[in-house]
């Protein structure tokens, strides 16, 4: 299966393997997994502890943001289902 490709029909969880295919909310907690890897690889760039927090704050606005998006973007795709129905 090529992700790159993916509609999310969701015909492949009736072709594939039942544990071929994860759903998006079953990726999640792999998703924070990788997410904190990538910040502990990060902080190894600062060794005063200011420029640590000062790395932290950023990288929690950067995933606040990226949650915002999240959020608003579903509210438009209601408010269009809605709207439709």
């Amino acid at each position: 299966m090529d992700k790159e490709k993916c509609i999310r029909c969701g015909k492949c969880l009736d072709v594939y393997p039942q544990d071929a295919i994860r759903h998006d909310s079953e990726k999640t907690p792999l998703e924070i997994k990788e997410n904190l890897e990538d910040v502990e690889k990060l902080m190894k760039n600062f060794e005063i502890e200011e420029k640590k927090k000062a790395f932290l704050g950023r990288i929690i606005k950067h995933y606040n943001k990226d949650k915002k998006v999240a959020e608003e973007t579903a509210k438009k795709i209601k408010a269009r289902l809605s709207v439709e129905e």
